[in-house]
C-alpha cells in the first residue's frame, strides 16, 4: 500500500527513512535519534517529512512513560491547491491520528487559510507531555537527593547500592531528553521558515503568519525551557549518584579501618602471649618435662642427685630431631633462593641487552653518518 501511495502521487524518496525508522526493538536503540526536518521544493509543489519523538504515559508502576515517535509527510501544490498527508504512527488509534481526524471534519477552514496548520495540531497533540515525563520522574529523585544530603557516616546509612542504581536509571531516563526537545526546537524553526517562504509567494496572508509565528515562538521558548530543565535534573542525578558512591566508600573505608584496628588489637595481644609463653611458661615447661624423665634420680640416703650413664640418648635424639626438621626447610629457602636469584640475572641479561641493543643502533648511526660525510 506505501508503495503505491509512493508511486502515484511522485513522492520523493527521501520519505522512505520516516517509516524505515520505525522497526522492531527491544531495547532502547536509537532512543533520541529522530529524522531531521527536511523541506523539498519543486515549482509550486512543497514537499515536508520530518519525526520526531514524544513521552506517552502507559501507567506502568516501575516505568510510568515510554518514548515513541512518530513521522510526519505533507505535500502541498498552491497552484493546483491540493494537499497529502501521512502520519506514521507505532500505535493505532494515537492522540494526533484523532486530532488530525477531527480538524479534517470540523477545521476545513484553518487548514485552508494556513497549509502548514496541522502541523501545529500534531505538536500540540504531544509536547505537553515532556512536563509530565519530567515532574514524573524529578518526583522520584527528590526523596533520593535529599536522603543522600543527611547522611552520616557513624550511623547507619540510608543509602547503598541499590540507591545508586535508581539515581543511574533515574539519570538514563533524563538523558535523551535534552536532544529530543532540541531536535522540536529545530522542526519548530523549520516551519517558522517555511511559513514565511508561504507568505512571501502569498501563498497565506499576513495575519495567519504573524500567528503562525507567534505560536512557533512559544513553542520554541517552551522546548528551551524543558531543555534547562531536563539538563538540571541529568546534572543532579549525577551528582547525587557520585555523592551516594562516595558515601558509601567512605563508610567501606571507615568499616576497613575500624577491622584493621581490630586486627591490630588482637595481634598485639598474640604478641604479648607469645613473648609471655617463650619467657615464662617454655623454660618451665622444659625444665619440668626434662626432670620428669628417668635420667635423673635422687639417691635417698645422701639426698643428692644422680645422673644416668645414658643421659646422652636425649641430646642425640635431639639434635638428630632438630637436623630432620631443619633440612627441608633449609633446602626449601635454597631452592627458592635460587629461583629468585635466576630470574633477576634473567632480567638483567634482558636489560643488557636493550642496552646494547640501543648502543648498537646509535653506533649504526653514527657509522652512517659517517659514511654519508666520507662520500660528500
Amino acid at each position: 500500500m506505501l508503495r503505491h501511495i509512493v508511486e502515484h502521487h511522485a513522492i520523493d524518496p527521501g520519505f522512505l527513512e520516516v517509516p524505515l525508522s520505525f522497526f522492531s526493538r527491544s531495547t532502547d536503540e536509537e532512543l533520541s535519534y529522530c529524522l531531521p526536518w527536511t523541506l523539498r521544493e519543486s515549482g509550486d509543489a512543497v514537499e515536508i517529512f520530518y519525526t520526531f519523538r514524544y513521552a506517552e504515559y502507559k501507567g506502568h508502576p516501575n516505568e510510568p512513560y515510554v518514548v515513541r515517535q512518530t513521522g510526519v509527510y505533507q505535500s502541498f501544490n498552491n497552484k493546483e491547491k491540493t494537499t497529502l498527508w501521512i502520519l506514521v504512527s507505532p500505535v493505532p488509534n494515537s492522540a494526533a491520528h484523532r486530532r488530525m481526524v477531527d480538524a479534517f471534519l470540523n477545521y476545513q477552514k484553518e487548514m485552508e487559510q494556513n497549509p502548514l496548520w496541522l502541523h501545529c495540531v500534531i505538536q500540540s497533540s504531544y509536547f505537553p507531555h515532556w512536563r509530565e515525563y519530567l515532574a514524573a520522574y524529578e518526583k522520584r529523585l527528590l526523596p533520593l537527593a535529599d536522603t543522600t544530603a543527611a547522611a552520616f557516616l557513624a550511623d547507619h546509612l540510608r543509602v547503598n547500592h541499590e540507591t545508586l542504581s535508581k539515581l543511574r536509571s533515574l539519570e538514563s531516563r533524563f538523558m535523551p531528553a535534552p536532544a529530543i526537545l532540541q531536535h522540536f526546537s529545530d522542526t519548530v524553526s523549520g516551519l517558522e521558515a517555511c511559513s514565511e517562504k508561504l507568505f512571501a509567494r502569498n501563498c497565506i496572508d499576513a495575519n495567519e503568519a504573524r500567528l503562525f509565528a507567534i505560536s512557533m515562538t512559544n513553542y520554541r521558548r517552551h522546548a528551551s525551557m524543558l531543555i534547562r530543565t531536563a539538563k538540571f535534573l541529568q546534572q543532579r542525578c549525577s551528582t547525587t549518584a557520585t555523592l551516594v558512591s562516595d558515601t558509601v566508600a567512605f563508610k567501606n573505608q571507615g568499616v576497613s579501618q575500624e577491622q584493621n584496628g581490630n586486627m591490630l588489637v588482637l595481634t598485639r595481644s598474640a604478641v604479648f602471649l607469645t613473648v609471655v609463653t617463650s619467657f615464662f611458661y617454655l623454660p618451665w615447661t622444659f625444665m619440668s618435662g626434662l626432670f620428669g624423665m628417668n635420667f635423673f634420680m635422687m639417691d635417698q640416703d645422701t639426698y643428692k642427685f644422680v645422673t644416668s650413664p645414658k643421659l646422652w640418648i636425649f641430646f642425640v635424639s635431639a639434635v638428630a630431631l632438630t637436623v630432620v626438621t631443619m633440612l627441608p626447610y633449609y633446602v626449601y629457602v635454597r631452592t627458592d633462593f635460587a629461583r629468585l636469584r635466576k630470574g633477576q640475572e634473567a632480567e638483567a641479561d634482558d636489560r643488557f641487552g636493550l642496552e646494547q641493543s640501543v648502543q648498537r643502533r646509535s653506533t649504526d648511526l653514527e657509522r652512517d653518518g659517517e659514511d654519508s660525510k666520507q662520500y660528500s
